[in-house]
């Protein structure tokens, strides 16, 4: 894909000049309004294989939302799918167990019945089993077209020295199964850190924001990925692995170059927190990294309003999302103590 990816961006370079790319832009802007998000995909992705530039923040946040809003979609349909997939096969079980539970003396008729159900639901599952398998793959090949153009194309342009795969960043030593997360992220940093003093990369880069912008990107399309993987033959703990990878990259050069107020690393820290929370299941984890974010956005909170009008709007949105999810995930652990609580009372009773 490489390979392939340099092949095709050195043909569009070759066809395309810069006003060519700017009417990609305006038609995938027209696909967006009128909500065709496949072919605002096929726009920005001739966009980011023509230009041999960083993309402008109009370009690089039409790329973003072609892709979220394209992988939502199909998001959305695979968890439909899911849901219909389990139905038919819980209704094929009902149906099994209630035929062996029958009486012993039933006619030849009724068995063919019963039979024939059987046949039916098993048929309708695979049709649902079939369907989902294809829009899985359909979101594989979406997602991972998205990471290979922003680990082929746009990180390197963006900034050399930190357009590293993740794969690459972690290390292809990494067991899983020999290691834990908190150790990966302490070889992370070690690893970061080691890249910061060998070249002035971190400190110097005028595309900061761009490069944390294209990490979370990278994360949370493992994310997605990840999320994919407990129904399918990928690896999950792979994909999440690559996916912390991701974001804890993009979050330790937020924290240095980025201020508390931008909304791209309060975005990350939103995201962060979601994949703890939600693919991880670690709670407190995904409650410290959405707090630390809010808070120290809040502790600037004058600075905030001396900023654009858009990035005023950018952020209150989504420290209000952070709170929002505070609010609902504090509350979910705390109705998990009382029911802890109960449930030691009554065995307390029992006794």
């Amino acid at each position: 894909l490489p390979n392939r990816c340099a092949m095709q961006r050195f043909s569009e370079q070759k066809k395309h000049p810069e006003p060519i790319i700017q009417e990609y832009v305006f038609r995938a802007k027209l696909a967006e309004e009128a909500d065709r998000f496949s072919e605002t995909v096929s726009f920005m992705k001739r966009v980011v294989l023509a230009k041999h530039s960083v993309l402008s923040n109009e370009e690089r946040n039409l790329f973003s939302v072609a892709y979220k809003k394209r992988i939502l979609l199909l998001r959305k349909s695979w968890r439909v799918l899911c849901r219909n997939e389990k139905r038919e096969q819980l209704l094929d079980d009902i149906k099994t167990s209630a035929g062996s539970r029958s009486p012993r003396r039933i006619s030849s008729c009724s068995t063919e019945s019963h039979d024939s159900f059987h046949r039916k639901a098993e048929r309708r599952f695979r049709i649902a089993q079939q369907y989902r398998y294809k829009i899985e793959r359909e979101l594989f090949s979406v997602c991972s077209e998205v990471i290979s153009l922003i680990e082929e194309i746009l990180l390197p342009i963006a900034s050399p020295e930190l357009a590293r795969s993740i794969p690459e960043i972690i290390g292809s030593s990494y067991e899983l199964k020999e290691r834990d997360y908190s150790l990966i992220e302490s070889e992370l940093s070690s690893q970061l850190s080691q890249l910061e003093a060998n070249s002035r990369a971190m400190t110097s880069s005028n595309n900061d924001q761009t490069v944390v912008f294209y990490y979370k990107m990278i994360g949370d399309h493992y994310r997605y990925l990840a999320e994919l993987s407990s129904t399918s033959e990928r690896n999950p703990e792979q994909d999440s692995l690559l996916s912390l990878g991701a974001y804890f990259v993009a979050s330790e050069i937020a924290h240095t170059q980025l201020s508390p107020t931008d909304p791209v690393r309060l975005g990350l820290a939103l995201n962060f927190s979601v994949f703890y929370y939600e693919v991880m299941s670690q709670r407190d984890k995904a409650c410290r990294v959405a707090k630390n974010a809010f808070d120290e956005a809040i502790a600037e909170i004058d600075q905030l309003a001396k900023a654009s009008q858009s990035w005023y709007k950018d952020a209150t949105h989504i420290m209000r999302m952070l709170r929002d999810n505070l609010t609902v995930w504090t509350q979910e652990d705390e109705e998990h103590e009382q029911d802890s609580d109960h449930e030691d009372q009554t065995e307390g009773s029992q006794e």
